[in-house]
């Protein structure tokens, strides 16, 4: 699709400080536009597209309405920032240890880090921490959907009714209830103890070492792929992560890691995407992937990575599909095998994880299917009288099925 060539060469340019190489008379900025909203890095292609004179040619109401979001994007998180480094100060002060992953320190590689925008801040501290800090945001008037039992929790939400902040607190970083990806979090047990500490608006941050912090921002991408997808944005943090730690990431434990879990050839698909069109760099990432001898072929990674929008949400379709994708991983990951009635139709012995009822009454085995089948596609969409489509949900996770096969996953 020729606007998302355009869209990759207005975030490349962002990116890496240039102007973009844009001369196409012709270009649709609305969906250009329209794109930037799906994978929320309209401040960033803004930014970019107002250094090419090919912009003057875009609509005055479309221009006034894309510049008036991104000021009050901007704006909106520079006030996020703001409040959660007074809250990280509050940490520093109490003596608890408490990791910055992705947000913060992915925003404070590009030259306009509000520009990029976070969802949310997610923190990482061990189980006993976890109720200190749990007790420090609360004090400083933050919501938190906790509920009783916080014992039971590995991740609490808060909110900051004043400055719209959002924070994710983790004593684990991938659910341990997860048969597909809870196996992710043996990575990352001495993170805390191997962390390091970097300077952010003049407050002391602790995260993740840099071959640590590059291995779980893959990782995290892997998770999000095995459930609907990840939009653009995750890419470009990459990109920018390895070009600017690449000479203090230790790569060849970061790819010992990712075959462990069936992602390295992941992995190497979305550098050649970097290289291609993101501009990651050989020379400053100090990795090639031609080194590691695999054949790559990105191209219906990439496509599926558009479509998607940022956290794979782009249709209802797409995002009941990942009950699909999960299954066939958690089923199928160690395994060359695989197939969509594999995974709507595993035996007895598979299902009776998740049903116990099926060890005493194996009779049930196709009601359990059923079950099965009806919850990858039928689902009420809340404040609307109509359902997902099943077939839509079962066509994508065919094909998605197809890509994690492709790329080695499965």
């Amino acid at each position: 699709m020729r606007e998302d060539q355009i869209l990759l060469e207005l975030l490349r340019a962002f990116m890496n400080g240039k102007v973009p190489d844009l001369t196409e008379n012709d270009i649709i900025w609305e969906k250009i536009y329209e794109r930037s909203i799906m994978h929320n890095v309209f401040p960033m292609v803004y930014e970019a597209a107002l250094c090419s004179p090919a912009f003057d040619k875009a609509k005055e109401e479309l221009r006034q309405i894309w510049k008036r979001q991104t000021v009050a994007s901007v704006m909106s998180q520079m006030q996020r920032t703001s409040r959660f480094l007074k809250l990280y100060e509050k940490m520093n002060e109490e003596g608890l240890q408490v990791l910055v992953v992705k947000g913060l320190i992915c925003r404070q590689l590009y030259e306009k880090p509000d520009h990029r925008i976070s969802n949310d801040e997610d923190l990482y501290v061990r189980s006993r921490d976890f109720g200190r800090c749990h007790r420090l945001l609360l004090r400083e008037g933050l919501k938190a959907d906790a509920g009783p039992n916080l014992e039971d929790k590995d991740v609490v939400s808060y909110y900051d009714p004043v400055s719209g902040l959002h924070i994710e607190l983790h004593c684990q970083l991938f659910s341990e209830k997860s048969k597909a990806y809870g196996r992710f979090n043996g990575m990352f047990e001495n993170s805390i103890k191997n962390h390091i500490v970097q300077m952010v608006d003049g407050v002391p941050v602790m995260t993740m070492n840099h071959t640590d912090h590059m291995l779980f921002l893959i990782c995290h991408s892997l998770k999000h792929f095995l459930h609907s997808g990840f939009g653009i944005r995750q890419v470009c943090d990459m990109v920018m992560f390895a070009n600017a730690y690449g000479s203090d990431i230790d790569w060849r434990r970061i790819m010992k890691k990712l075959r462990q879990i069936n992602g390295d050839v992941f992995w190497l698909n979305l550098a050649v995407i970097g290289q291609r069109y993101l501009g990651l760099s050989r020379e400053r990432a100090r990795f090639s992937p031609e080194k590691y001898g695999t054949r790559t072929d990105p191209d219906a990674l990439l496509d599926d990575i558009l479509e998607a929008g940022v956290f794979g949400k782009s249709s209802e379709d797409r995002v009941h599909s990942s009950n699909i994708t999960l299954d066939a991983y958690a089923e199928h990951g160690f395994s060359v095998g695989g197939s969509v009635l594999r995974t709507i139709f595993p035996g007895r012995r598979y299902l009776a994880k998740r049903y116990p009822i099926l060890g005493k009454f194996p009779i049930l085995l196709p009601v359990m299917w059923l079950y099965r089948l009806l919850s990858y596609g039928v689902k009420l969409i809340p404040g609307k009288k109509k359902y997902v489509s099943l077939t839509g949900s079962l066509n994508i996770g065919s094909k998605r099925i197809e890509l994690m096969k492709k790329y080695g996953i499965i």
